[in-house]
């Protein structure tokens, strides 16, 4: 394998020790790894010339080193959304934003016209996902601990505003002011995380050989170059597709689970040969 330091990745050329490593890579939220002894190299993306009646799961052609070869997209191959479609229509922050807007504009009609509001003030599908969703992009962690403050403050302002009672105008004005300068500024900040979750895909292609051919295969993006501390066949009803037989579990993997009683997170191993 060729010394690769794109990524800062300490990659050993020692035969022994290459067949004992692998590149850990991430995909889809999914941890997945490929051995040392078929890299030759982590690139960022080239251009891809795509190919009419290509086989399932080549995004194209792309060339290494003035050579040739064909580009796997690992997404499609495992029956993942493309990262645009994940953030647009999965993640979906255009609609948690119009979900608020619609939120505050009921509140609105039910404290100027005395409307009756049937919803839960305190819950909505964003508050779900912002509990829910993680990641190691610290820009995307330190814009949701931005916005989980705000969207709390906005939901206890339409809370408040179900029993809100008052004649007296200006302090209903004043009220309805402050719930939309927190839906503005729960928008803007929505609109921010969306930026960055578009472009947080680093997507990168890992060149890989067998014999005197190589083939790319494109990652969401590279973490790590580690031994396994346990590798395990999958059984055969476990198999969704060709390319993955086997799973392992990093040390830290193990370590980590057992600090919170989990069960440690498999990293699936890719069967590099059988792209040839």
């Amino acid at each position: 394998m060729d010394n690769v330091n794109l990524l800062n990745l300490s990659i050993a050329t020692d035969a022994d020790s290459i067949n004992d490593r692998y590149v850990i890579f991430n995909l889809a939220g999914g941890k997945f790894a490929v051995n040392c002894k078929h890299v030759v190299s982590i690139e960022k993306p080239t251009k891809i010339t795509e190919v009419a009646n290509a086989q399932l799961g080549v995004r194209g052609i792309g060339y290494y080193k003035d050579e040739a070869i064909n580009i796997f997209d690992l997404r499609i191959i495992f029956g993942y959304p493309s990262h645009k479609y994940h953030v647009e229509n999965e993640i979906n922050i255009s609609g948690h934003i119009m979900e608020h807007e619609n939120l505050a504009a009921e509140i609105s009609a039910k404290v100027t016209g005395g409307y009756d509001f049937t919803g839960d003030p305190l819950k909505c599908g964003l508050g779900d996902w912002l509990e829910s969703y993680k990641t190691s992009n610290v820009n995307v962690q330190n814009l949701i601990k931005r916005i989980v403050p705000e969207h709390e403050n906005f939901h206890k302002l339409v809370s408040k505003a179900v029993d809100f009672r008052s004649d007296n105008q200006e302090k209903t004005e004043q009220f309805l002011a402050d719930i939309e300068s927190a839906k503005e500024e729960l928008t803007r900040n929505l609109n921010e995380l969306h930026d960055v979750l578009m472009n947080q895909s680093k997507e990168l292609t890992v060149i890989l050989k067998s014999d005197n051919k190589k083939i790319g295969i494109i990652i969401d993006d590279a973490e790590s170059v580690e031994t396994m501390d346990e590798i395990q066949e999958l059984p055969p009803a476990a198999l969704a597709t060709q390319y993955i037989a086997r799973l392992g579990f990093r040390k830290k993997d193990k370590q980590d689970a057992a600090a919170v009683k989990k069960d440690p997170q498999p990293t699936l191993i890719i069967e590099a040969e059988l792209f040839f």
